[in-house]
């Protein structure tokens, strides 16, 4: 079964702090996980979703 995307305004609508990211809020978190500063970090799971996985978790 294929999964349909929701619309940003649906995403946001669901986001505990309703917002949707983009592409320019995100790129500074890829650019520090790409830097040597994010040698250290092992192991981590990183959810810049504004909360939406917490809410997920929440069932």
């Amino acid at each position: 079964m294929r999964r349909q995307l929701l619309a940003p305004t649906a995403v946001r609508d669901l986001n505990p702090l309703r917002i949707v990211l983009s592409a320019e809020q995100l790129a500074p978190l890829y650019l520090f996980l790409a830097s040597p500063e994010a040698a250290g970090m092992t192991g981590e799971v990183l959810r810049p979703d504004g909360g939406l996985s917490l809410r997920a978790g929440a069932r």
